[in-house]
């Protein structure tokens, strides 16, 4: 059986909104504890947090590897692309009125909560990690 498990320590966007929390450290180490497979998904910006690491392989590849991870990927490697090529059919699609990205969770709250007339508009497509996570859920089993 393999686990993806979205393990979020600190994570905040570009205008500060704070991202859900889906599991603790302690939960992330029972996980990691209890099965074969438990895969690391990191955000592509890994590398401005840890900027003590030259080579980031080091970091993704080894410490992480490390705290017990069978496998990481990169969202960058596969999510990203796959929605952007999303976003190009929707364009190609959409002649007129545009569309809001769903892509971070602040926007859809404030969307949802403060702005319903706006909920057609948000674009029907995941985001980068809910893609990521569903490539790597196919491919590593």
């Amino acid at each position: 059986m393999s686990v993806v498990l979205d393990v979020a320590i600190v994570s905040w966007c570009a205008v500060r909104a704070p991202n859900v929390f889906l599991k603790t450290i302690k939960d992330a180490k029972a996980i990691i504890a209890e099965n074969e497979k438990v895969i690391a998904i990191v955000a592509p910006s890994y590398p401005a947090e840890f900027t003590e690491f030259p080579d980031h392989r080091q970091f993704v590849g080894g410490m992480i590897r490390a705290l017990g991870f069978s496998h990481v990927c990169e969202v960058g490697f596969g999510g990203a692309d796959m929605v952007a090529r999303e976003y190009r059919k929707l364009h190609d699609i959409t002649l007129t009125g545009g569309s809001i990205s769903s892509d971070c969770p602040a926007i859809v709250f404030f969307i949802e909560h403060y702005q319903p007339n706006l909920i057609d508009k948000l674009a029907p497509i995941a985001s980068p990690m809910v893609a990521m996570t569903r490539i790597v859920r196919k491919k590593i089993r």
